[in-house]
């Protein structure tokens, strides 16, 4: 998405963020154990990727004052309310 902004490709920024948060929602694969453990341990049913890790990308598209005009998008709001609620589903 950055790489299309500093080019001044608005269109292909918003369909990378309207896809980065679209790949966000639901569970994530789990972190590689050789790389993460001891670090992160994920228990047996517990989703890899929690409430905090999809918060974090969806504030810095909500804050961003480079990405202020693609929230008159309709497409970029429907994938924001996505998130939100798959944010709020996440236990």
């Amino acid at each position: 998405m950055e790489a299309y902004l500093q080019m001044g490709n608005q269109e292909e920024a918003k369909r990378s963020a309207i896809k980065m948060m679209n790949d966000i929602v639901g569970t994530l694969q789990n972190p590689n154990p050789l790389l993460f453990y001891p670090i992160i341990k994920i228990q047996e049913g517990q989703t890899a990727v929690i409430k905090e890790m999809k918060e974090m990308p969806l504030e810095g598209l909500l804050k961003e004052e480079s990405l202020a005009d693609f929230q008159q998008d309709e497409k970029f709001q429907i994938a924001i309310k996505k998130l939100q609620q798959d944010i709020q589903n996440c236990k």
